[in-house]
């Protein structure tokens, strides 16, 4: 009678060992492959969302839509926002769909921002999650009365023929829109015409969500990722969330200030950390090469 010979206690601990190391070896690997799915994912929407807006500028006499301003939806005040003004250029009703970054879909809520009472009322299209940001310099609060700024500033929507370079102007980034206040030095404000800085409704921050890059769409209708470095400190978005981190492109042209020769400081602490926060501004071109201006 012929007898099976079974798994010692130590080939079987051999072998769980060598499940072990390969699950280690193997799961980052799955977990970049699918953060990279997501990344192109995100980097399709955002090219879809600035297709939108290129489609807008077309008919509506080659100007940019505002970042919004107040209106009625029936019988209920709303904020019409430039996710209401593109919609009908990428149809894109449903939620947490070409407006939200797959790595962080529920990245900001429009609705419960400007009605929190009634948030599927609060923004006039009803649209609700959205993870990206316009550059406060292409897409303006728009000009009083009416519009929905939170200090005022007020300017006429931008036309692309202001853009000289339009391929590389940003209009929109994997980002948050940013309440004042936070540890994060220069902190985040709200910005006034008074002290020539980028919006007069938010503060904008980028942020690096796939592998350290941010999917960024450009006035001429492409798309593309950018690199970014983190550095720690905490804001607060629009929502009340927390954030961790400030991330920062440090490439040209977004890096300078047209008129200075110095870089941007992106963060002064815990070191200096050149580059910008924001992807704020458009581009432009002065003795020292291409940088970036506010928008008039």
């Amino acid at each position: 009678m012929m007898r099976h010979k079974g798994f010692t206690l130590i080939e079987l601990l051999v072998v769980i060992a060598i499940i072990a190391i390969l699950a280690a070896i193997l799961f980052p690997v799955f977990a970049q492959a699918r953060e990279k799915a997501r990344q192109t994912e995100c980097l399709s929407n955002v090219k879809q969302v600035v297709l939108g807006v290129y489609g807008y500028v077309q008919d509506y006499d080659e100007t940019f839509p505002m970042f919004g301003y107040r209106s009625v939806r029936g019988n209920i005040q709303c904020a019409f926002t430039f996710l209401s003004a593109i919609d009908p250029y990428i149809k894109d009703k449903k939620d947490k769909g070409l407006f939200s970054c797959p790595s962080l879909r529920d990245a900001m809520d429009m609705g419960s921002y400007w009605n929190p009472a009634d948030p599927n009322n609060g923004e006039c299209g009803q649209f609700r999650s959205f993870s990206y940001v316009p550059n406060p310099s292409v897409i303006v609060a728009g000009p009083t009365p009416g519009n929905i700024q939170l200090v005022q500033r007020a300017e006429s929507p931008i036309k692309m023929a202001e853009l000289q370079f339009a391929a590389e102007t940003t209009v929109i980034a994997d980002g948050h829109l940013m309440q004042a206040g936070g540890t994060c030095n220069p902190a985040y404000i709200l910005f006034t015409a008074q002290n020539a800085a980028p919006t007069g409704v938010f503060s904008v921050a980028i942020e690096g969500r796939h592998q350290e890059t941010v999917s960024v769409g450009y006035a001429d209708g492409h798309a593309k990722s950018i690199k970014a470095k983190s550095v720690a400190c905490t804001g607060t978005n629009m929502n009340g969330k927390s954030l961790t981190a400030r991330w920062c492109v440090q490439q040209a042209p977004y890096n300078r200030v047209c008129g200075q020769q110095q870089q941007r400081i992106c963060a002064s602490a815990p070191t200096a950390t050149p580059g910008s926060p924001d992807l704020w501004g458009i581009v432009d071109e002065d003795q020292f090469g291409k940088c970036v201006r506010s928008s008039r």
